[in-house]
């Protein structure tokens, strides 16, 4: 029999791929797996869409507004450009922190290899003491800057996989959610040398 809970359950990725099975018949031939469906109880939830939902908008605006945030404030507000660039770092370096685990540390096959770490990755943490530091004017390390550096053409490389054909893991949400931030907090950091280099111009002079 089939009602309209049915009609919703057929739409769900597991009913479907069983429905599509076919297995021999013991006659040379095949079967489907699935002869006859029965409702055993009512389904009270919502079945969710067949595709997930695109986030590749939402997570660009979010990139490029933060972006824009990060460069606005550090000009106007150096304290909250501090506070933020470090915030961005500590997540970034968490969540890289915790894809390497399981990465490394787990038999978790579906963590392995994440294109994310070239974005999210440990090394944010060594640039925190620079981003917090800039709330003074003061100017980022050498290793800051080269570590910033490295990792803005660690974006690029991720960008690039993931336009090669045959790449599985499809992360193109967490580029544009991710990028857009590392290249504002990159140039604050260079921007800075910049300044002292010509604050320190002007006093020779």
């Amino acid at each position: 029999m089939h009602s309209e809970t049915d009609a919703e359950i057929r739409h769900l990725p597991l009913a479907r791929e069983l429905r599509s099975i076919k297995i021999p018949d013991g006659q040379g031939g095949t079967q489907p797996l699935v002869v006859s469906e029965r409702e055993i109880a009512p389904n009270r939830l919502t079945p969710p869409d067949a595709l997930p939902p695109n986030l590749d908008l939402p997570f660009s605006i979010i990139g490029v507004l933060f972006a824009i945030v990060l460069l606005v404030a550090r000009r106007r507000r150096p304290l909250l450009y501090a506070i933020l660039a470090v915030a961005y770092l500590i997540v970034a370096g968490f969540l890289g922190t915790v894809l390497l685990a399981l990465w490394t540390l787990t038999t978790h096959f579906a963590a392995w290899q994440n294109a994310n770490l070239l974005v999210f990755n440990p090394v944010a943490f060594v640039m925190v003491a620079s981003a917090w530091r800039s709330r003074k004017g003061v100017a980022s390390s050498g290793l800051a800057r080269l570590l910033v550096a490295i990792q803005v053409g660690a974006a690029i490389v991720a960008v690039i996989l993931h336009l090669l054909p045959g790449v599985i893991q499809q992360n193109l949400p967490w580029l544009l959610l991710s990028i857009p931030p590392w290249l504002a907090i990159g140039a604050g950091f260079w921007a800075g040398i910049k300044q002292r280099r010509a604050g320190l111009s002007q006093l020779a002079a």
